[in-house]
């Protein structure tokens, strides 16, 4: 019985080990990171993503990626088209679901987004066609347990009508203790 316990308790810290190389071989180098990044952002967004800036990781049992100067143009959806430009964004997940292949975000921190919303007649411009989207679409949606955002801006532009609307959030952050259950909104903005 004792030699069982041991046992027992020795593969634990073993397991997590594993855990931890698999999680090491899974984020071994930044390209395949930006790589996976890209295509992953493309699937769900039907449009075209570019990283300008660097991307890095931190290893441990809360694998981390910051990836600078990230942008994603939307697929066109009729006369509406979409572009989000982050400059940092940081990330840090769950070592456990990311080795099964879920995104389990336990924080997810955008600074200065800026999201550019364009509607009417002309808008559409040379963002990419949403045909094909929905074959295109992730089966799975990430889980984010908390969301930051930190100096970002929204802004409506309709061409049509020389019209543009917009509002600025200087913080924002969206959590709750897990995902499971209600979660806070504190928001500063004008």
């Amino acid at each position: 019985m004792r030699v069982g316990t041991i046992a027992k308790w020795a593969g634990i810290p073993i397991a997590m080990l594993a855990a931890l190389a698999v999680a090491v071989a899974w984020l071994a180098d930044a390209e395949s990171v930006r790589d996976r990044v890209i295509a992953g952002l493309e699937n769900a967004s039907g449009g075209d993503v570019n990283i300008a800036g660097k991307v890095e990781l931190s290893l441990s049992l809360r694998p981390a990626v910051v990836i600078e100067g990230l942008s994603v143009t939307g697929a066109r959806s009729g006369p509406r088209t979409w572009r989000l430009e982050l400059e940092r964004t940081e990330a840090q997940l769950a070592l456990l679901p990311l080795i099964g292949g879920v995104l389990h975000f336990h924080r997810l921190i955008l600074v200065e987004p800026s999201l550019l919303v364009a509607s009417g007649a002309g808008s559409a411009g040379d963002a990419p066609d949403a045909s094909g989207i929905a074959s295109r679409t992730p089966s799975r949606i990430p889980i984010v347990e908390r969301l930051e955002i930190h100096r970002g801006t929204v802004v409506h532009r309709d061409p049509g009508r020389a019209r543009e609307t917009g509002f600025a959030i200087e913080r924002a952050t969206l959590g709750g203790p897990s995902v499971s259950t209600p979660h806070e909104i504190e928001l500063e903005g004008a």
